[in-house]
């Protein structure tokens, strides 16, 4: 088990010295979470745990964020287009089935076709079902 990490949005803290040599630092609440920095690498820190506050670490270790055609797509997104791959899959297994039953009684090759099987299966598939 891992430890819980801090909780709260990043900000970048400028002090006077820090602008006029164009650094900063990241603090979450009042807790420096940084040594100073560039300023542009404290505002992308800042903004990547800020993008990334309700992830959970676990995720973010294993699948971390990825690229997609120029989309960030996160764990939960993965997850989601997996689920929906794995419907899919289940859906063209189920219509080729149909399609080979409906061939083989076409052609003549089939052994005892029973449409009654396959198309209140194919129904059930559609509103939801297994």
């Amino acid at each position: 088990m891992t430890a819980q990490h801090t909780q709260g949005r990043a900000n970048v803290v400028f002090s006077e010295i820090s602008r006029m040599h164009g650094s900063a630092a990241v603090s979450i609440g009042d807790q420096p979470v940084s040594s100073w920095m560039p300023a542009a690498d404290a505002r992308r820190l800042a903004a990547c745990w800020n993008a990334c506050s309700s992830a959970e670490t676990y995720d973010l270790e294993q699948y971390g964020q990825f690229w997609t055609n120029g989309f960030v797509m996160n764990a939960a997104l993965a997850s989601e287009r997996d689920a929906a791959l794995k419907s899919l899959t289940a859906a063209r297994a189920l219509l080729q089935e149909a399609a080979d039953t409906l061939g083989a009684h076409i052609t003549g090759t089939g052994d005892n076709y029973d449409g009654t099987n396959i198309i209140p299966r194919i129904l059930a598939f559609l509103k939801g079902g297994a």
